[in-house]
Parts: structure tokens; C-alpha cells; sequence
């Protein structure tokens, strides 16, 4: 038995469930779901009922991954590294009804569950991971994400550090870098254990340095390392080892073979703030000095930022006056505050997927531009297929 919440793409057989939104009411559209072939209804409250029993029944032991920055990066190398020595289930969808939905339609009995935790709403975490009960809990980074609907940074730290009054587990794993963070909004106490600072074994970190990756994921990397070894039996040569399989979640600074001998990274999934872009171009920067390649950078403008749309769009500016990079490539909609800070030259599409790069082997191309505004429809344009 499978279920669904989407009245259009319903198979035949499945149930549907009711889900209500925020704009929608998924009762609405019962009609439908039974026209397309649904075999019958679950209403939300006993699908988390069905759920909760499941995970009752079978204990899993749950690692919630929560963040404003690099959660699903997080989650997936977690997730990686968990595999290559146990049977591991992997919950992407971030709220409360994606994880049921997962659970009821594909969870296997594994004996741990990596789930990423997300939120865009105050009270969302709290429902969420009072739901989930994590083991083990992890915030990535944090950053001014939804600032439009949480209204200001100090809600999303109090909103993200919900998780830990719902995880089994006192030890609270979060970012050395968020510090002045907690100090400022939470009440801090002595369990905290910065993933970026453990200790790890040299040689383990000479083979993660080796991937190419930013250094924010050297220090997920750096975490996901120590909490295996931790918690889940990891010796140093099972973590050396699973790394040599990693994969990168899509649309996250992953690097391709472009067009005529040119290299492109693509960071196509997200753009939610301003340290989002900063950090991408800055590993772009550093990727095409080691390469000696000329680095063309493809952004599009950030959404969902509220009163710090301004603010956000001027720190990226700045940071691109600064880069030493002589042309960027505008994408957008609501492109007017890069064009206000930016001293150098620009060029701007409401979409990607209108740029024109002919690229040649001396290039490196970096493309933030968001699935809203086709970046990578871009990608596939330039991608050496």
C-alpha cells in the first residue's frame, strides 16, 4: 500500500492524503485524487498515527540534520558513509509530512535513519522533531534564510535549535563558526561538540582535503568522520574507504567537463543567502587557481530575504568587487540591488538559460543561478555530454 498527496500525478491503487497548506487544503481536491484512481483516503493526523507506530515498532536509530546552509550536503554524506557499513534509510524530504511519507512508502526496517530537517515557518522545527525524536542531532550553518516569513536571524537560530529539545541524545553537534550565534539566542551549555574542530586522524584528513570540494564540506566531511566513529563502530581505514565511493549531492558544487576543454561548476540547487553565493564563487576562485583557468561567474538573485533583501544582494556585490573577477552574469527577476553595488562590468537575463557562453580549455564557469531561473538548463547547455 503506497500514498500520495498530490491529487494530479496519484497512481492507480495508492491512497490519497488530505495534506493541508498554508495556501491549499488537500481535501479540496479528494474528488480528484479518486477520479485519477486513488483506492481510497488517509486522513494526515492517521498517517503520522500509521507512522509513528512503525517507527515504534521497528526503533530506528534516527540522526536529524538540520541548518540553514548545507544540511542536504550534510545529510548525503552522512548517509554515504553510513551505507557502505550498515543498512541505512535516507529521508530527503525536509518537513514532517515528506518524512511520513517517505517512511510509509519505502522504509525497509533499516536500523538507522539519516533525515535532513528542515524549516520555513516558526513552529515548524518543533513540529517536525517532536515528531521524529532524532538519536542524534546536528545544526550545519546557520544563516538568514526565510527571513521573509521568520521575520530575523534570531528567529532562525531559536527555530533551528529546537531540535535539541526533541533529540534523545544531550550531545548537540553544531558549526564552531555559529558560536557568537548560541551565546547570543540560546542558553548554552557544556554539551556542545563542534564538528568543524574534532580531532580526526591526519592521514583521515589529508584523504578528505583530496576531494574537491569547499572547505565548509571539509569540515562536514571532518564531522561526519568523527560522529561515525563515535556512535556507529567507524574505524579510520572504513572512513577512508567509504569516502572513495562519495557522491555529491546534485547541484552542489559539483564539477563537470564543459564545452571545448572547459570546466564547470555547478552550485545550480540553491541561492538562500547571501553566504550561500559568497562561498561558492570563493571555492570556484580557488578551484580555478589550482586549475589556471579564467573564472566566469552566472548568478541569479536571492529570494525569500525580507527586510535584508537589500542588504544580503550588497554583501555578495562587494565580495564580487573584491574577487578580482572582471565581468559577472546577472539572472533574475529582482536584480536591481546587485546592480546598485557591483563596480564592475555585468551582464543580465531574466533566465540562464538566454546566456551565450562559448567557452574554451582556459575556462572555469560557476553557475549559481537557481532552478527558478534555469541555471541548470545552462549547465546542460555547456556540459560536455
Amino acid at each position: 500500500m503506497k500514498i500520495s498527496i498530490d491529487s494530479r500525478t496519484i497512481k492507480k491503487g495508492e491512497y490519497f492524503v488530505p495534506f493541508k497548506g498554508e495556501k491549499f487544503d488537500g481535501h479540496d481536491f479528494i474528488k480528484q485524487a479518486l477520479e485519477n484512481g486513488a483506492r481510497g483516503v488517509i486522513e494526515e493526523d492517521d498517517l503520522y498515527e500509521l507512522v509513528r507506530k512503525k517507527l515504534d515498532k521497528h526503533k530506528p536509530k534516527i540522526i536529524g540534520v538540520a541548518g540553514s546552509i548545507g544540511k542536504t550536503t550534510f545529510r548525503s554524506y552522512l548517509y554515504s558513509i553510513l551505507k557502505s557499513k550498515y543498512k541505512v534509510f535516507e529521508s530527503d524530504l525536509n518537513t514532517k509530512i515528506g518524512f511520513c511519507l517517505r517512511i510509509f512508502n519505502e522504509y525497509k526496517h533499516q536500523p538507522i535513519i539519516v533525515a535532513e530537517i528542515g524549516i520555513d515557518r516558526i513552529g515548524e522545527m518543533k513540529s517536525t522533531s517532536s515528531f521524529i525524536r532524532p538519536s542524534i542531532s546536528v545544526i550545519t550553518k546557520l544563516g538568514k534564510e526565510h527571513i521573509e516569513s521568520l521575520k530575523s536571524l534570531k528567529n532562525v537560530v531559536r527555530e533551528e535549535f529546537e531540535i535539541f529539545s526533541y533529540t534523545k541524545s544531550k550531545v548537540k553537534y553544531v558549526n564552531s563558526k555559529d558560536f557568537r550565534y548560541y551565546k547570543k539566542y540560546t542558553k548554552v551549555d557544556k554539551n556542545y561538540i563542534f564538528f568543524d574542530k574534532v580531532r580526526i586522524n591526519n592521514n583521515v584528513l589529508v584523504n578528505i582535503k583530496k576531494l574537491q570540494v569547499p572547505n565548509h564540506e571539509i569540515d562536514y566531511l571532518r564531522g561526519v568522520c568523527y560522529l561515525v566513529k563515535k556512535h556507529f563502530r567507524f574505524t579510520d581505514a572504513d572512513f577512508c574507504n567509504a569516502i572513495l565511493q562519495l557522491k555529491k549531492p546534485k547541484g552542489r558544487t559539483n564539477i563537470f567537463n564543459g564545452k571545448n576543454g572547459s570546466l564547470i561548476v555547478d552550485d545550480t540547487y540553491n541561492a538562500v543567502c547571501d553566504q550561500t553565493i559568497i562561498e561558492g564563487i570563493k571555492f570556484a576562485t580557488k578551484l580555478s587557481k589550482a586549475k589556471k583557468r579564467k573564472l566566469t561567474v552566472v548568478i541569479s538573485n536571492m529570494v525569500e530575504n525580507g527586510t535584508t533583501t537589500e542588504s544580503q544582494h550588497k554583501k555578495v556585490a562587494e565580495f564580487i568587487n573584491s574577487s578580482g573577477l572582471s565581468l559577472v552574469y546577472l539572472v533574475g527577476s529582482d536584480i536591481d540591488y546587485y546592480k546598485k553595488y557591483l563596480k564592475i562590468d555585468f551582464k543580465e537575463y531574466l533566465t540562464a538559460d538566454k546566456i551565450s557562453i562559448n567557452p574554451s580549455q582556459n575556462d572555469l564557469i560557476y553557475i549559481k543561478a537557481t532552478r527558478r531561473y534555469r541555471g541548470p538548463e545552462l549547465v546542460g547547455k555547456i556540459k560536455n555530454l
